[in-house]
């Protein structure tokens, strides 16, 4: 008894140490994100930009469909049947959910050239785009510093084709 009591004392020791040492970490990391907010006032924007909004705290703009994606960590994304109306919501989670820069780049893909949705991005009580057209020919790109684990992209078709279908792909970066 007294052997399984120092065993029992030895492991729960251990445990403590690497517990303590992964938190360490974490708030370090958290720390220095903190230290050096990001001044979205400085952004520099891809040449075809087109700037829907910008402050201190994100920046939001269209962009060619053919620019250069910086590489994605987390996708999610709908598809809508051809001939349909749809509206739903997906969720993407956040590859910074201890805060830092992040970006957000939404597409529209099809086969017809003529097809839209409306979309809003929300991330917890955040509203990041609120009903913002989109269509094949232009991204939405917007930079972020949230602390939300998942971002809300609601959409709802509005130009729709007979013959193909859609997709709405959400990257984050």
């Amino acid at each position: 008894m007294k052997k399984f009591r120092h065993l029992l004392a030895f492991l729960l020791t251990l445990c403590l140490c690497v517990t303590m040492t992964t938190t360490a970490f974490a708030a370090e990391s958290q720390m220095a994100t903190n230290d050096q907010p990001f001044n979205y006032l400085n952004y520099e924007f891809p040449e075809d930009a087109q700037i829907l909004y910008q402050s201190e705290d994100a920046v939001i703009y269209t962009t060619n469909t053919d620019s250069q994606m910086t590489r994605a960590v987390e996708h999610n994304q709908v598809w809508v049947d051809a001939g349909r109306v749809k509206t739903g919501s997906f969720t993407v989670t956040n590859p910074h959910p201890l805060g830092g820069t992040g970006e957000c780049r939404l597409r529209l893909e099809s086969n017809a050239s003529n097809v839209s949705m409306n979309v809003s991005v929300y991330a917890g009580l955040t509203i990041f785009l609120a009903s913002q057209h989109i269509d094949t020919s232009k991204d939405i790109v917007f930079a972020y510093n949230v602390w939300a684990s998942d971002l809300v992209i609601d959409y709802a078709t509005d130009d729709i084709s007979s013959q193909h279908g859609m997709r709405l792909n959400c990257w984050l970066s």
